[in-house]
């Protein structure tokens, strides 16, 4: 037997509040919003008549969203295409909650829109959610400061810059890797929980010691990577020992007191002595296991060997030659037969790049694609 109307209505009014959604029916013409399941407690608003139109909606929209909801809008009511927003909306305690919405248009025969009906879904904590797990993708929990990941990325950004403006300006850049002396023995004597308390004092103490320009990560365990923008080999080693110094003078403050440290220091400035983002801080590693060795409160800086500085000297100016010969366009291919051994017959063609000199050399792609990966 079919159902009565009002006994649907019934089911569906339960079924929009079980899950907390609100349905709503716009009359685009005389700008009235009327509503079906909880909008009161949606919004958390004692009286819908402060969003019983659009024009006091749209007032409750956070400005930033309220741009790309109109935006979707106009393109939904010209097009017919799928309106889908999410956006933020104060609610009547003042603070901003984000919503899903999706709705339908209909239209009079002339084209304009008549009305339009949706479903609003509360969206906030899933939000909140994506914002944490972003946070962790990028920052790390203990400290506040860049993880591995986003430090690398961040310093590969920084390289791409220095390298630039090195050409131009002549600038270098210099990171640092900073590592704790027996953090072991720490966790050891006074718990993780202590060790934890130091690494993010050290992380502090790291903030106040470097300049506002300077980046600050956590790589990993106790170690801390440090990008120190427009620094020479100088200024480099000034800030290690700077570093150093204010570690070593001035003990982490805990809940147990006072816990005296000390610190490694490596570095290495580029693009001197590297060019990319994993050679910066592989070598910076190295160096820190240099001074590691040499014993707690040093600082040593990567120096490349002669023939590694040769090596380097010699990709920097195949790497210019390549920038070149891109504007110049000198970069052809070559088309070496590929035969066929029963018919002595040419089948197929293999495409090689090749880099033709100003003195019409011709350089095969060993010789410089190497150098550009």
């Amino acid at each position: 037997m079919a159902r009565q109307a009002p006994s649907i209505q019934t089911d569906l009014l339960a079924a929009l509040n079980a899950a907390g959604d609100v349905v709503y029916e716009w009359d685009v013409a005389r700008d009235s919003l009327t509503w079906t399941g909880d909008a009161s407690a949606m919004f958390q608003l004692d009286d819908l008549k402060k969003v019983e139109s659009g024009d006091l909606f749209h007032g409750r929209i956070n400005s930033e969203d309220l741009k790309e909801r109109l935006k979707r809008l106009s393109r939904h009511f010209a097009s017919g295409a799928r309106f889908d927003c999410e956006y933020r909306i104060r609610a009547g305690n003042g603070d901003f909650m984000w919503l899903h919405e999706r709705g339908h248009a209909e239209f009079m025969p002339d084209g304009r829109p008549l009305l339009m009906r949706g479903i609003l879904r509360a969206i906030t904590n899933c939000k909140r959610a994506e914002q944490r797990l972003e946070y962790l993708a990028n920052y790390d929990d203990l400290t506040g400061h860049f993880n591995r990941f986003r430090l690398r990325l961040r310093l590969r950004q920084a390289i791409d810059y220095a390298l630039t403006a090195c050409k131009r300006f002549g600038r270098t850049g210099a990171f640092l890797t900073v590592d704790i002396d027996n953090i072991v023995l720490i966790n050891d004597a006074f718990g993780f929980e202590i060790g934890d308390a130091v690494l993010s004092g050290l992380a502090e103490r790291l903030d106040e010691l470097t300049a506002a320009s300077d980046i600050v990560g956590r790589i990993e365990g106790d170690c801390f990577g440090l990008l120190l923008d427009h620094s020479d080999e100088d200024a480099a080693a000034e800030t290690a020992e700077k570093i150093i110094s204010g570690v070593r003078e001035t003990p982490i403050k805990t809940v147990i007191g006072d816990v005296a440290i000390t610190v490694f220091v490596g570095g290495i400035v580029f693009p001197t002595s590297a060019q990319t983002s994993f050679d910066i801080m592989s070598r910076a590693e190295m160096a820190l296991r240099q001074a590691k060795k040499e014993g707690r409160n040093h600082y040593v800086v990567y120096q490349l060997t002669e023939m590694q500085r040769q090596s380097l000297r010699q990709d920097m100016s195949i790497a210019k030659e390549v920038q070149e010969a891109l504007l110049d366009n000198r970069l052809v291919l070559a088309y070496q037969p590929i035969v066929d051994t029963m018919t002595g017959e040419a089948r197929l063609y293999e495409c090689l790049l090749r880099m033709r000199r100003p003195d019409g050399q011709i350089l095969p792609a060993g010789a410089f694609v190497p150098v550009v990966e």
